[in-house]
């Protein structure tokens, strides 16, 4: 009888280690490839804004993650690539607004928020929208990116990748997932970090309120 108390006991004790391991997981240090740790983007405080600048509705989680800049930000040098390498520029995505999203394919919540942020591209690309998400691994190339993409099924707003290390020195930022709103002159007006629901009620709410 006490052996079998004892390996109940010590199943629980694993199963809420697992819980706990899970649960650190989503906060902590994640590791790509190359074991080079990237901090997962966690939440960050809502800034004042200038009152001429244009100021986004924000509620529920989009105002936990969401930093709006007190003046419009210019943009860092960052040339980046299609999943067939051509190349492009930041100036190439000007005169409309661009939800600029920095993943990589080892974040967990990269992949999550992938599908709505393709959601998002497809309720709202005809109206001045335009998401365009970039894959900062390492050793990416076009082919490489276009098998991972066919695999977990994502559509083209994925299509891109860059420089993982030269984001990280451009970037203030302190993990992946990170979204930049760029206004249609091209310059950042906040950054979300961490991943969000993009199909929810109040990001729903923050994107209209930008293209009204």
């Amino acid at each position: 009888m006490n052996k079998r108390q004892n390996l109940k006991r010590l199943f629980i004790f694993n199963a809420l280690l697992l819980v706990v391991a899970f649960a650190f997981l989503q906060y902590s240090v994640v590791k790509h490839e190359d074991n080079e740790p990237v901090l997962v983007a966690a939440t960050s405080q809502v800034q004042e804004t200038d009152q001429n600048i244009k100021k986004p509705i924000t509620q529920g989680i989009v105002k936990e993650r969401f930093t709006h800049y007190k003046t419009p930000e210019i943009m860092p040098d960052f040339p980046f690539k299609t999943a067939f390498d051509k190349d492009m520029t930041f100036d190439d995505l000007k005169g409309q607004w661009v939800i600029l999203n920095l993943w990589a394919t080892w974040c967990p919540p990269c992949l999550v928020e992938m599908p709505s942020l393709q959601e998002l591209q497809n309720k709202y690309g005809g109206q001045g929208v335009k998401v365009v998400a970039i894959s900062l691994d390492r050793k990416m190339y076009g082919k490489k990116l276009r098998t991972f993409l066919s695999r977990k099924n994502f559509g083209p707003i994925a299509a891109y990748y860059g420089d993982g290390k030269r984001a990280m020195d451009l970037f203030a930022m302190r993990g992946l997932p990170t979204t930049y709103i760029l206004e249609p002159g091209g310059r950042a007006i906040g950054s979300i970090a961490g991943d969000i629901d993009w199909t929810g009620e109040d990001a729903t709410a923050f994107i209209q309120s930008l293209i009204k």
